[in-house]
Formats: C-alpha cells, sequence, structure tokens
C-alpha cells in the first residue's frame, strides 16, 4: 500500500471516528442523564451522577405503562410490517410481470402516493363506516395505506431485475398462480424484504402523529404515545424523561409534543382524542406560568385556617408587642418580635424579651434543636382537627411544612432534621392532608422559601438587607428548589403558600417550579410572595401589604398578634368573635380570602379560647354563608351610617347581599338606593319593614341579638 493511500485511510479514519462521537455523545449523554436527579439533570452535561437514582426506571416503568404500551407498539408494528411485504410484494410482481397499460397506470399511482399518501383518508372514513376506527387494527390498515407505494416501488424495482425465465420454467414444471409467487419468486426476495421490513419498521415504531389521530384509549397506546403523555406529565423530571426517550427511540427524544392547524393534540388518558383545544401545559419560562388563572375554587370558598405548628410551639413565647404592620419592621420589631414563630431568631439576638424568657427557663447552653426532642405531639388527632375545621365553614387549610427554623413537618429526603427521624415521629403533612381531604376540604401547604436558620448566618436584626440575604448560598437554592418539588409531588397541594420570598440564587429555577406546580396541580394556586417576580393572587399580612378591589388578595393573621401558639397571650389578647365575623365580612366584602391561623399546642390539642371562635364563625357561616361563599366582589363599597353601623355588600348571580355591621341595640333603620324589592333576611328570627318617603326607600330591621353580629340580607 501505497504512502499516499495510508494518509488518505488515515484521514477517512479520523473523519469516521469523529462522526461517530457525534453519534454516540448524545446516547451517552441521555444514558448518564437517566440516573441523575432531577435538578441535577436539568444542566444536561456528561458528568457522572452525584447520586445514582436507579429508581428512575422503576418509577417511568410503574407510571408510563411500559410493558401495556411496548406490548401494543409490537403488534402494531409487526402487523403492519408483514402486512405491508405480503401486499406490496405481490403487487409489485403482478404490475411488473403483467405490464399491461393498466398496470402501468396503477404503478404511475402508486409512485404519486408517496408524495401525497392520499390512501390514508379514504381508508379512515372506510374504518368508520365499519366500526373500527380508534382500534389497533385500524392502525394497522392506516399505516399500510401511508407505506403501500414507497414499499411498492423498492419491491418492483428488484423484481425488474428477476428474469421472466424464471417463471416460464416454473410453469413448465407445473408451478403456476399463488404457487408459482410463494415457492419460488418469494424466496428470492429476502435483500429487499429485509430492507423493506427495517424501514417500514423503524417508520411505524416512531410515530406520534398517526396514533394521536386514531387511538381513542389510553390502553391502546403505542410507546411514543406514552413517552410524549409521561414527558408532559414529568417536565421537571428529567432523568426519568431521559429514560423514557431511551426505551422510545434508543437514543435522543423523538417526538414530544405536537401542533396541527393551531391545535394541540391532547394524549393523557382522554376516552376520546379528538381535535380540540388542550388542556394548559407549562413550560418552564414566566411568559408560560403567568397564563394561569386563579381557579374557580378558590374564588368561592372564602375562608381557609392558616397552621402554624413546630418546634417553636414547645417554648411558645414572645411579648405582646404591635400587629405587623403597626411599626417600622426594624431593630425594635425583631428584638420585640410578637410572632412566637421567630423564636429562634429571636434567642439569637441575645437580647430582649425572648432571649431573657429563654436563658431563665432552659439555660443560655440549650440549643433551639433541642426542642426537637421535647415536641412530641401526643395528644394530635388530625381527624378531631379537620372536623373543627369543617364545623368552621373552612373550604381549604395551609399548614406550615417548615418554617424558618429549617424544621420539616414531613419526612425529606433532602434533610434529617424533620418530624420523622426526631419529635412527633410521624408525617404531620401526609396525616393531615389525609384526614381534611376526607372532610372534602382543600389542602394547602406553606414554606418558608427564603429563610432557613440552618443555612443562615446571623440573625436577622433589619427587614430589608438581612432577610432577603439570610440564605445567600446556592446550595440552600437548591435545596429549597427540591423540597418545594417534594411536596408538589407527594402531597398535590390545592395551595403553595411561600413565605417572604424565594432565595435570589435559584430566581432562574421560579418559572421551573411554578410550571411544575400548575402541570401537576391543574387547579392549584399560588401566593405573591416571590420577589416580585409573579403574583398569583395578593396577600396582606396584619396591617401590612396594600389590595385592590379590583383583584384576588387574601388577608392572613393569627387569633392574637402571633401565628405561632404563643402562652404568653391570654383570651383577652385574642380577637374577638364580633371582630372576627366582621374581618370575614369586610375582607369577602373588597373580593378577598381571609386566611384565619391557628396556633396549635406541642401536644397537638388547639387551645380552647381559639377553637372556640372558630366554631362561633361556623355556626355564623350555617346560617349566612349563602351571602359568603360564592359570592363576587359588589360595585357598591362599603357605607358608614351616621350611627356607626357598617353597610357592605356582595353579589351572586342575580342576588344582592347586604351586610350589617357594628349593630345597636333594638333596632336600625337605613335607606338604600338601587335595590329592588322586599329584602330577605337570612336569620329567620329577624324581621324587615320598608316605608317610602320622599320617593326614598327605608327598611327597618329589628329582632336581631347580640350574637346574630353581622346581619344578612337578601335582594
Amino acid at each position: 500500500m501505497s504512502k499516499r493511500t495510508k494518509r488518505i485511510n488515515l484521514i477517512f479514519e479520523v473523519l469516521l471516528w469523529a462522526f461517530s462521537i457525534t453519534i454516540i455523545y448524545p446516547i451517552f449523554m441521555v444514558f448518564i442523564t437517566s440516573f441523575k436527579e432531577k435538578r441535577e439533570a436539568s444542566y444536561l452535561s456528561v458528568s457522572l451522577p452525584r447520586e445514582w437514582k436507579w429508581e428512575n426506571y422503576a418509577e417511568v416503568w410503574e407510571q408510563g405503562n411500559v410493558l401495556q404500551t411496548l406490548g401494543n407498539s409490537l403488534f402494531i408494528t409487526i402487523l403492519s410490517v408483514l402486512l405491508l411485504i405480503l401486499i406490496a410484494s405481490m403487487l409489485s410482481y403482478c404490475i411488473v410481470r403483467r405490464d399491461t397499460p393498466f398496470c402501468q397506470g396503477i404503478s404511475k399511482f402508486l409512485t404519486f402516493g408517496i408524495i401525497a399518501p392520499f390512501a390514508a383518508l379514504p381508508t379512515m372514513q372506510l374504518l368508520r363506516g365499519m366500526h373500527i376506527y380508534g382500534t389497533r387494527f385500524s392502525l394497522v390498515l392506516i399505516y399500510g395505506a401511508m407505506y403501500l407505494p414507497f414499499s411498492s416501488m423498492i419491491f418492483s424495482s428488484f423484481i425488474k431485475g428477476l428474469p421472466r425465465e424464471l417463471d416460464e420454467a416454473a410453469v413448465m414444471d407445473g408451478c403456476r398462480g399463488t404457487k408459482l409467487y410463494f415457492q419460488i419468486i418469494l424466496p428470492l426476495l429476502k435483500p429487499v424484504i429485509a430492507t423493506v421490513g427495517v424501514l417500514n419498521f423503524m417508520w411505524i415504531w416512531n410515530d406520534l402523529q398517526t396514533p394521536i389521530y386514531l387511538l381513542n384509549s389510553s390502553d391502546k397506546w403505542t410507546l411514543p404515545l406514552s413517552v410524549y403523555n409521561f414527558y408532559g406529565q414529568s417536565e421537571l423530571e428529567f432523568g426519568l424523561c431521559r429514560y423514557g426517550d431511551r426505551l422510545h427511540s434508543g437514543s435522543s427524544p423523538v417526538y414530544f409534543r405536537t401542533e396541527i392547524c393551531g391545535f394541540w393534540y391532547d394524549c393523557r388518558g382522554s376516552k376520546r382524542i379528538e381535535r380540540m383545544t388542550m388542556k394548559e401545559r407549562y413550560c418552564g419560562k414566566w411568559e408560560s406560568v403567568k397564563k394561569h388563572r386563579i381557579p374557580q375554587w378558590y374564588e368561592d370558598c372564602k375562608f381557609g385556617i392558616f397552621i402554624h405548628w413546630g418546634l417553636y410551639s414547645v417554648p411558645a413565647f414572645a411579648p405582646r408587642s404591635w400587629e405587623l404592620g403597626e411599626v417600622e419592621v426594624n431593630e425594635e420589631w425583631f428584638t420585640n418580635n410578637p410572632y412566637a414563630e421567630w423564636y429562634y431568631n429571636s434567642i439569637r439576638l441575645g437580647k430582649g424579651p425572648a432571649y431573657e424568657y429563654h436563658v431563665n427557663q432552659y439555660g443560655k447552653d440549650f440549643a433551639y434543636e433541642q426542642f426537637a426532642d421535647l415536641w412530641k405531639a401526643e395528644n394530635w388527632n388530625p381527624k378531631e382537627w379537620a372536623a373543627l375545621f369543617k364545623e368552621a365553614g373552612a373550604g381549604y387549610v395551609v399548614l406550615t411544612t417548615k418554617h424558618h427554623d429549617g424544621f420539616c413537618l414531613f419526612p425529606s429526603k433532602y434533610t434529617d432534621f424533620h418530624c420523622g427521624n426526631r419529635g412527633p415521629m410521624r408525617d404531620i403533612v401526609g396525616e393531615l392532608t389525609e384526614a381534611v381531604r376526607e372532610e372534602n376540604i382543600r389542602m394547602g401547604l406553606y414554606y418558608s422559601g427564603i429563610i432557613d436558620w440552618q443555612y443562615a448566618n446571623d440573625p436577622i436584626v433589619n427587614e430589608e438587607d438581612e432577610i432577603y440575604n439570610s440564605c445567600p448560598t446556592a446550595e440552600y437554592a437548591d435545596y429549597a428548589y427540591k423540597q418545594c418539588c417534594e411536596l408538589i409531588d407527594t402531597y398535590h397541594p390545592s395551595v403553595l403558600w411561600n413565605d417572604i420570598g424565594w432565595p435570589k440564587q435559584g430566581e432562574y429555577n421560579l418559572p421551573y417550579l411554578l410550571a411544575h406546580y400548575y402541570n401537576t396541580v391543574e387547579d392549584g394556586v399560588v401566593n405573591d410572595r416571590f420577589n416580585g417576580l409573579y403574583k398569583g393572587y395578593s396577600t396582606k399580612e396584619y396591617k401590612q401589604g396594600k389590595t385592590s378591589r379590583n383583584e384576588k388578595w387574601e388577608m392572613c393573621r393569627g387569633m392574637g398578634l402571633s401565628f405561632g401558639y404563643n402562652a404568653n397571650e391570654g383570651n383577652e389578647h385574642l380577637i374577638s368573635a364580633r371582630n372576627l365575623i366582621s374581618l370575614l365580612v369586610s375582607t369577602v366584602a373588597d373580593n378577598g380570602n381571609l386566611l384565619l391561623n391557628i396556633g396549635p399546642k406541642p401536644d397537638g390539642t388547639i387551645p380552647e379560647e381559639q377553637a372556640k371562635r372558630l366554631r362561633v364563625l361556623g355556626k355564623w357561616l350555617k346560617v349566612n354563608g349563602e351571602g359568603i361563599y360564592k359570592s363576587r366582589c359588589s360595585q357598591r363599597k362599603m357605607r358608614r351610617l351616621e350611627n356607626g353601623v357598617e353597610i357592605r355588600f356582595t353579589q351572586k348571580d342575580s342576588r344582592e347581599y347586604v351586610f350589617l355591621d357594628n349593630l345597636p341595640e333594638g333596632q336600625v333603620e337605613f335607606a338604600l338606593e338601587g335595590c329592588a324589592g322586599m329584602p330577605e333576611p337570612l336569620a329567620s328570627h329577624i324581621t324587615v319593614e320598608k316605608r317610602v318617603e320622599n320617593g326614598q326607600e327605608f327598611f327597618r330591621v329589628s329582632g336581631y341579638k347580640q350574637d346574630d353580629y353581622t346581619v344578612v340580607l337578601k335582594f
């Protein structure tokens, strides 16, 4: 071999290796990524996993229904290929050997069919007439119509090369008709059969669009269709999706999403697949997640229960200072913080009432984390809680899953600092979620996104700088992201309530997190505490926060000055039943929801003073809830009469509801314009009289009692 030849061979070898690497690289990357957890997999690198997630394979096998869809794909593909080989080969043999004008016309017709597979459309109509449209066999027939022209062209080209003398010799030996074809011609077609079989197998196996049109039930899905569906459901589960890709094609992703003529095609388990606007699927972009709208259930329910319960419930101490919003949130605020759930931060300041209490009660060297061994929740009964919430008339519940102290009320796989390892030794989130949903109440979850004192360096002494920089590491941002996904995937919360903000180092991941949430919980809703980047609904906390009647908002507050249980607060420090009902009415009338907090004791019981107020509210709602639930904000704003009576309005359908608050003893009379007819009091013992004076209508309300609190009239 000459030197020139060797050089040419070397160049070709290098080029082949380079080409091979470009093919092998994505395959290897997909393979490695399939073993990574979702956060790590999002970077799409060839680095080895930090933790090998073998369970990805098991999860995809189970959730993707791999065995059934694999069987469907094999059935459809193999049967289609066999049918194509048989029909195309026989048709091609007849066309080539007869060589009549008619056969030549058929040949040209089939050639044109390669460019435009027109045979598929009449085949669909035929299938409908035969009542087999939507079955697996109907898909086989469609593939036969689509790929027959190309397969026939390949067979015809090969058969033309077979000498006619073979046919003549066989006829002379008595071999005619189908016997001639199967015994003489077909064995000679092995090379072209292999070619046609491989090509059609590949095309049919990887096809997605045709099954979308034809298969009307998920139990008939092919593997590509199942992969498409799984990818849509697990957009952020990158490791799982990569494994699904490999099941499908053995390498890189093939098909995931299809848009035809401006319409999406839904293939996520509907009984009938047809042209329709698909349920919104969200991707990790702000413009996508911001399309989400507040669900109707949240607009309708009006009242929810907030629960702050954790290690801070053990010391249960905070000074009785101010409501949030009454004073500037500065060093003085944090030193005299009225929130018992901020106990960890308060004692780390080294001064103030909470620090002095801690030193006197537990000693200077007693670490906050030691409360985890003192918190037993020995009397906790989640079903009793749920029954009380039902009695109170709550439509949803929001539980703190992890407050600023970092202790998790669920068995998180990302930390050992949780209630499954220490303290109650129970899945508090899981047990309460189950109990609440049994009462047909929505379950929401709170998460402290921006603060975790297990990751923080210094105590917080002012709001502006130190709150938003309390956990300044990418490690914590990654941790918060993982835990939120964990909560979403495990408990499917109807409300995702993030507190204060989100780690700046993880802001880029927020649209992915929200997209994952909305794709998992279609009618879920989130609040506005995401560094000003996103708002599901606005929040107001005590007297802090701005709201508008033109948008949905939520009022949250504790029974007293604290959210967490504060043994330093007595009954006289809690909101009165009258003021509580007034707060609910004023909130709903201004287009808000009331999220009222309870702070359970460390043993798991709800303080009787708090439970009593919930029962009073529930009793009032049983009588007057018609004007609260499912109502909407009226165009009428609050009116205050000279005697101090406040009049508020809601509306529902064609009805208008009038709320009379701060009623004096005896009776009240007021003028009201624009309300037609005679009002009907929702409480049966209350009477209403109407008189007209100078063309103006006056209404006199009497018979109400002190425990009616706020009287409701229906027009």
